[in-house]
């Protein structure tokens, strides 16, 4: 396995959260920029009316971007122009309630934004029906550090959902829940690619998707920088967690999915009661090296 040494201590350690000493609450605007403690700017955080919140671009140390800019952008070159609900890092589930976040015909409506002095970012809103109805209060954290005498940055998400108006139930499809669509070249096929897929129990390639660890690891070559991205699940859902992972550079880390990967076991409902609170934690580690020619 290609995980890197120490990694997963590094990751939990910046997941204990950003600083709470949060500025007073702003009108949401449609994006924000997400920056370290330092002041070093790592993407642009969207949030734009409706959408599932969504991270682009979402940067290295040395200012090398990661994801695919379409559709934020369409003049990427080397870039596929399908699938325009993939938003660069994203969050959004298939099934709530029946409703489908993940192809928009949900609504979430971002209703208040913090931003600390460190730089992490706090948005709250509601995730909605078609119709206005109001099915979850949702909570997300987005913070990020660099670790200085290495090319490491990790950039941690931290969503907290609670039921608004009764029961909720997160339904088993493979279309959710963290997600990231990569730059062109660390997809595995494609006519720029030279990525590279394996999850954290040792599965490589096309091969680990739909199966359960707790963190996949992607790298590839990007503007001449040897790139290794890894995007961890945290939390009680980790060992349950299945990866939709797509050779044309789509991974998501996906808690809440059985069936929609493996016809031969049982559909699988996640109720959320009233009044409970489901946290769900993701990171991502990013690290760089010039390629030597």
């Amino acid at each position: 396995m290609r995980r890197w040494a120490g990694l997963s201590a590094i990751l939990l350690w910046g997941c204990a959260g950003p600083a709470r000493n949060m500025d007073a609450p702003a009108a949401v605007p449609a994006t924000v920029e997400l920056k370290t403690p330092e002041g070093a700017s790592v993407g642009t955080l969207h949030l734009e009316p409706g959408k599932p919140p969504a991270l682009w671009p979402l940067k290295t140390i040395g200012g090398v971007n990661v994801t695919r800019a379409f559709p934020f952008r369409d003049d990427h070159p080397g870039e596929a122009h399908d699938h325009p609900h993939h938003r660069s890092c994203w969050i959004a589930h298939g099934d709530v309630n029946g409703v489908d976040f993940w192809h928009d015909g949900g609504r979430i409506e971002h209703r208040r934004l913090e931003v600390s002095e460190s730089g992490a970012i706090r948005v709250e809103g509601d995730w909605c029906t078609p119709e206005g109805e109001v099915l979850l209060h949702s909570s997300l954290e987005v913070w990020a550090r660099d670790h200085f005498g290495t090319t490491g940055r990790e950039v941690c998400m931290m969503l907290d959902l609670t039921p608004a108006n009764g029961p909720v139930v997160f339904g088993d499809t493979k279309e959710g829940t963290c997600a990231i669509r990569l730059a062109p070249q660390l997809r595995l096929e494609g006519q720029v690619a030279s990525g590279s897929l394996e999850n954290s129990n040792g599965v490589q390639g096309k091969a680990v998707w739909g199966k359960r660890s707790d963190a996949i690891i992607v790298s590839g070559v990007v503007d001449g920088s040897e790139i290794t991205l890894e995007l961890t699940n945290f939390g009680p859902e980790s060992a349950s967690t299945r990866w939709h992972a797509r050779p044309y550079g789509l991974i998501a880390a996906n808690p809440f999915g059985d069936r929609a990967f493996d016809r031969s076991l049982p559909a699988r409902e996640t109720l959320l009661k009233p009044d409970t609170v489901i946290r769900l934690m993701w990171c991502i580690g990013l690290r760089e090296s010039k390629v030597e020619r």
